[in-house]
């Protein structure tokens, strides 16, 4: 994680550190950030609003206290840019051409590449958040909830174990 966010922040795209940042805090995917816009976020509810996600219904992604400060840092660059910062403006916007990128993924992969993780694709970073919450304790319905998934059979998939989690947990009764 840290060599990927070190590629992005080397990056001469404006905003994949942070947009790579906000995936990682969030597991959100990366249609709900490449489209979200100002009006989407509520920084004193700690929530970013989803208004339809892939399941074709809206849902809520819960921000981190350190997910909360990536919106402000956006805003810092997005200002820097010459890009509106009105609450129909998009969060993260083409600075060409003031519209959401069609993709980040070219940006994406020279910086993955750079940190030698060429077979990580940017949905990983969603596996990635799910992994970190069960591995950290967060119940598998927990995740289903964050991830917004309708099925928990869907969640299973994300959700891996590191290796010495299940020896650590027989150590609980012990």
């Amino acid at each position: 994680i840290k060599s990927l966010l070190s590629a992005c922040k080397r990056s001469t795209h404006p905003f994949l550190h942070l947009f790579v940042k906000l995936l990682l805090l969030t597991g959100a995917r990366k249609s709900e950030l490449r489209l979200a816009k100002w009006t989407c976020i509520d920084l004193q509810k700690g929530e970013l609003f989803v208004a339809i996600s892939k399941s074709g219904r809206s849902r809520t992604v819960a921000l981190s206290k350190k997910a909360l400060a990536v919106p402000e840092q956006v805003e810092l660059r997005s200002e820097a840019l010459g890009l509106p910062i009105t609450r129909d403006s998009w969060v993260f916007a083409n600075p060409r051409t003031g519209q959401p990128y069609t993709s980040l993924h070219i940006a994406f992969f020279k910086a993955r590449d750079s940190a030698g993780l060429s077979s990580v694709r940017m949905h990983d970073l969603r596996h990635t958040y799910a992994s970190l919450l069960i591995n950290n304790g967060a119940s598998i319905y927990e995740v289903q909830q964050l991830l917004g998934h309708y099925n928990i059979s869907m969640t299973e998939r994300y959700a891996r174990l590191f290796p010495n989690t299940l020896q650590d947990r027989v150590d609980i009764v012990a």
